[in-house]
Parts: structure tokens; C-alpha cells; sequence
């Protein structure tokens, strides 16, 4: 099943030559560029995206949301069929992004943080259509040869890979780890309280043999 997945390739490279501009634009997605390790129920593999992962016709249908952090209730920007406040362009470096930082808190808060230092990296979320595997020396490597859908690139404060894939089947691991966790912490605290009782009772038995001598 494809699942939506979070990927992190992509920095800013806003040209900070005037200090009245606020465009930030980079790179949301860096089209063949290994990623550090990482792990799905197959085991370990690098991950890299195809340069022909990403077509023309399938951006131009796409509704994508530049936020902070994946969150969509921190929208910056937005590109819907082409139109929009986000500009997207294939390039052959990645996919590349500009936009005016809105004046709002949000915005000129972004700004700033770009400007300074601050906030330099992008991911992006999507779900791969087709993929594949293989060795190369001692690593798998994952190529991700083309994309169905994407949703959003996002300025992150902490850009990373994820461990696994977000899924539905991840979900129910955690409830089910979740789950007996919570069994074993009762268990435990079931044995607590009879060692506790059987104590209570011990030490009544010993009053009462004392009283009785």
C-alpha cells in the first residue's frame, strides 16, 4: 500500500540582498541526494528521489501548502493547479519554491528567522507510486521513481528522516504496544498491592499472637 510519507532533502537559499524583500524561496526537494539511513519493516536502506520522480502534468494538478512544520494551520502559502502565492518550478537540481512572506505575525516571524539564520531547511509530504530497491556495495538503496501526490513543503525547525513510514498499520503497532504496556504496568501493580496485603495480614497475625501470649 502507498502511504503518505515525510521527507526532509530540501534548504532555503533566500537572496537576502535587500533587506526590504520578503521572498524566501530554496529547494523543497533535492532530486537525487541520499539520504541518512533509514528504517521500515524491510530493515535499513537509503532513500533518494529520481530526477523524473516529479513531472510537469502532475505538479500543475496538485494542491500544495507551504507551512511551519507540517502544520496546515500555519499556512504561508499556497499553490492550487498552477495558481496561487506558491511558486513551484521543476528544476534540475529539484523542485524549487518562492513566495512573499505574508505580513502577518506568522510571516514576518518566518522572516525573521529566515533572514537571520534561524530557519534554513525544507521538507515536503507525499506518496510515492512507484519505488525500488537495491544493493549498492553495502547499502539498499531506495529510489523513489515517481510521485503521485504532494501536499505540502514546509519550513521545519528540525529537519530529519523519519524511522518508519506514517501509516495506519503504524497506528495500530502503537495502540497495540500502547496496549500492553498498560497490561504489564497493571500486572505489576496487582502484585503490588497482594504483596502489600499479604503484609497487612502478617503483621496482624503476629499482633494477635502477641496478645494472646
Amino acid at each position: 500500500m502507498n502511504t503518505k510519507l515525510f521527507r526532509s532533502t530540501g534548504i532555503i537559499t533566500r537572496d537576502a540582498q535587500s533587506e526590504d524583500s520578503r521572498l524566501i524561496e530554496g529547494f523543497a526537494i533535492v532530486f537525487n541526494k541520499p539520504s541518512r539511513e533509514l528504517r521500515d519493516e524491510k530493515g535499513w536502506f537509503i532513500e533518494k528521489i529520481n530526477r523524473n520522480a516529479l513531472s510537469e502534468e502532475m505538479l500543475v494538478n496538485q494542491d500544495v501548502i507551504m507551512n511551519i512544520d507540517h502544520d496546515n494551520s500555519r499556512m504561508l502559502a499556497r499553490y492550487v493547479k498552477g495558481e496561487g502565492t506558491l511558486h513551484l518550478e521543476l528544476r534540475e537540481e529539484g523542485l524549487y519554491f518562492s513566495f512573499e512572506a505574508p505580513d502577518t505575525a506568522l510571516g514576518n516571524e518566518v522572516l525573521f528567522n529566515v533572514r537571520n539564520g534561524n530557519l534554513f531547511e525544507c521538507s515536503f509530504a507525499f506518496i510515492p507510486s512507484k519505488r525500488k530497491r537495491y544493493r549498492s556495495g553495502d547499502s539498499i538503496i531506495q529510489e523513489i521513481e515517481e510521485i503521485s501526490n504532494l501536499f505540502d513543503c514546509s519550513i521545519v525547525v528540525h529537519a530529519a528522516y523519519p524511522d518508519t513510514e506514517v501509516s495506519a498499520r503504524d497506528k495500530e503497532n502503537l495502540e497495540a504496544e500502547f496496549e500492553e504496556a498498560k497490561a504489564e504496568i497493571e500486572e505489576e501493580e496487582k502484585k503490588t498491592r497482594d504483596a502489600e496485603t499479604l503484609n497487612a495480614l502478617e503483621t496482624l497475625k503476629n499482633e494477635f499472637l502477641e496478645s494472646i501470649k
